[in-house]
């Protein structure tokens, strides 16, 4: 399956050279306005465990997340894929964290990217993966959703079946 049409080259390389969470929230919201004008309000956004909750490993989290995206995408629905930010996400924290200053959660990564990314009207629906609600941060997304009214709904049982099946996955 090919990869994100609107994630173009140009976009990928930004975010490489992406210095706060602020500049990745406008590069997301750019990826987010080449979806063509008639998706507008209508987009999905996939909500899932990354770094706490659901199978409580990053890596099968993620796993996990991004073929939740390639499925709906698949199946004909406009998704906006968020799983190129992780890398820059993932630097940009250790540079936050490197700050005696923070602690705790990390709260500019909701604040700066999703809160930009859920006040847009482009994205109308957040789906929810199974484990969210041992997410700090998918708590955080499910809260300021009902909030700004988006449409909310679990994540299609049968197309998350079909990602623990192809991966070999117990429920989590």
């Amino acid at each position: 399956m090919k990869k994100c049409p609107y994630w173009t080259q140009e976009k990928l390389l930004l975010l490489d050279m992406a210095g706060s969470f602020e500049e990745l929230g406008g590069i997301a919201l750019s990826v987010l306005g080449s979806f063509p004008k008639h998706t507008h309000g209508n987009i999905i956004q996939v909500c899932g465990p990354i770094s706490t909750g659901g199978f409580n490993s990053v890596e099968i989290n993620f796993l996990v997340f991004r073929d939740a995206v390639r499925l709906l995408r698949q199946n004909g629905f406009y998704v906006f894929d968020q799983t190129p930010l992780e890398d820059c996400v993932v630097r940009l924290w250790k540079i936050w964290n490197a700050d005696p200053a923070n602690s705790g959660y990390c709260w500019p990564i909701l604040n700066e990217i999703y809160l930009p990314i859920f006040t847009s009207g482009l994205v109308g629906t957040l789906l929810f993966l199974r484990g969210w609600n041992g997410s700090t941060g998918t708590r955080w997304e499910r809260r300021r959703g009902r909030a700004l009214k988006l449409n909310i709904a679990p994540y299609p049982n049968n197309l998350y079946e079909q990602i623990l099946d192809s991966n070999g996955l117990r429920r989590p």
